[in-house]
Order: C-alpha cells, then structure tokens, then sequence
C-alpha cells in the first residue's frame, strides 16, 4: 500500500517542490488563437480567436482552418492550421477558463473537452470520408 504524505498531491510532487519550481504558468490573453480537437472515430480540430478576456472567462470567435499542404490520395489525414482572414465576425461564444491538470497552462472548457492555446504548428486532422 502507497503512504502518500500530507504535503504531496495526487501527482506525487511535494508542496515544497511546488513552490520551489516556480512554474510559468501560460495564460490566455485577447488575441491568442486556441485550438480544439476532439472526437471519438474521427478527430475534429476547431480553432478559436479570443476576442475579449475577463478574469474567468474568454469570448470567443470561431475561426476557419485551412489545409496546409496537399493530402495524400485516399488519405483521410490532413494538417490544418488557422486560417485568420475568416473569422466569423457577429457569432461569439463566452467560455469559462479553468486550468491544466499540471497546472502549468490555463485552458477553455468547451463542449467535448478543453481548447489550450495554438502554438502555431499544423494540427492533424483525421476524416472517413
């Protein structure tokens, strides 16, 4: 059987590590782009602009993705990125920010998971049709 002590949390790091480490916590600000994937048979990758930012919460414009490159015959893989031009001007969501589970990066609850913020690299996108 595993004694956890008191000053260790679930992850097993001790509350003087914590501290000592001094984490650089990512936060979101207006004009970070997020990045949403999600899906069960299939991965969906949906892109985000925050336009405003409050202390708890983010608005968010959903924007375009754009494939980067040329997919492969038959294939159903795709990289994706964002494609900034197309934001969907008048249609703006309000979504609550909570944070990683490592507490190293502040994230968007969203329907089927959780948007973090893009950092710039092609998304992999998968389809079955």
């Amino acid at each position: 059987k595993f004694n956890q002590s008191q000053n260790e949390t679930k992850t097993g790091v001790s509350k003087r590590d914590r501290e000592g480490a001094r984490m650089e916590v990512k936060k979101i600000k207006q004009g970070d782009v997020l990045c949403y994937t999600w899906g069960s048979e299939q991965t969906n990758v949906d892109f985000f602009y925050v336009r405003k930012r409050t202390p708890k919460c983010v608005y968010l414009i959903p924007v375009p993705s754009e494939t980067v490159g040329i997919p492969k015959k038959g294939s159903f893989v795709r990289e994706v990125k964002p494609k900034l031009s197309g934001c969907v001007e008048g249609y703006e969501s309000r979504k609550k920010i909570g944070m990683s589970y490592h507490g190293d990066a502040e994230m968007v609850r969203m329907d089927y998971g959780w948007a973090r913020i893009w950092d710039g690299k092609p998304v992999t996108e998968t389809s079955y049709a």
